[in-house]
């Protein structure tokens, strides 16, 4: 008996000679779908966070930054529409990593941890919506970022997302920003460079690594 529901196996009519079992589930009844992710992202765990919280050698202090973010309830750092709010649910803990130098380049790296893997799933069907509504009205404005992604083949499932200056409508095909997205169990991670030339391996390694890690933190990737 769960949540004050009423759960019971009760004997059917016989039938033919054979006896019907009939399980009844009554007001609130529920069946388990395993273990739900309660566990915290661990400090340390994200694989820039040794270097984000390092003490700056004094000849690059004003050079280089570092953030870290612990807040559940900020967006996505790829954020096609511009939420100010999160659109999905369901979020257990979250972490953001973002670093800037003086070249000027910038590299982030985000992980969030959902109750369930279909939370973590539904999160990603829903950015993937964003890239595709959004896209076409920032290709009709000046000046302006839009995205395209195609699918990876990282943990569960991953996308790759490039994005492009649109200016009338038109871009010279050459991508400005780049990220890859993926899923394993109930986690999903971001990475992210720009400027990214040399650099979309790199991205792809670094979710590779964090698809096999992020195994680690309970119950993620039962």
């Amino acid at each position: 008996m769960r949540d004050g529901g009423i759960c019971g196996i009760l004997p059917g009519m016989l039938r033919q000679g054979v006896t019907l079992v009939v399980l009844i589930c009554i007001a609130g009844c529920s069946i388990s779908s395993g273990p739900v992710v309660t566990a915290e992202i661990p400090q340390g765990f994200l694989l820039t966070e040794a270097q984000a919280r390092a003490t700056p050698h004094p000849e690059f202090a004003n050079e280089e930054f570092w953030d870290i973010y612990d807040d559940v309830a900020r967006p996505f750092e790829l954020n096609p529409c511009d939420r100010k709010t999160p659109a999905d649910e369901d979020r257990v803990a979250m972490r953001t990593i973002t670093r800037l130098d003086s070249a000027p380049s910038s590299s982030l790296e985000q992980l969030v941890l959902y109750t369930t893997p279909k939370a973590a799933e539904d999160a990603l069907a829903t950015l993937k919506d964003d890239i595709t509504d959004c896209e076409q009205p920032q290709r009709r404005k000046n000046n302006t970022l839009g995205w395209v992604g195609e699918p990876a083949d990282i943990g569960d499932e991953s996308l790759r997302v490039k994005g492009y200056h649109y200016t009338n409508g038109e871009s010279d095909g050459r991508p400005v920003d780049q990220w890859v997205v993926a899923r394993r169990g109930a986690a999903l991670f971001l990475y992210s460079s720009n400027p990214f030339e040399e650099l979309e391996q790199r991205l792809t390694d670094q979710a590779r690594q964090m698809a096999g890690k992020v195994c680690a933190i309970p119950d993620v990737c039962r």
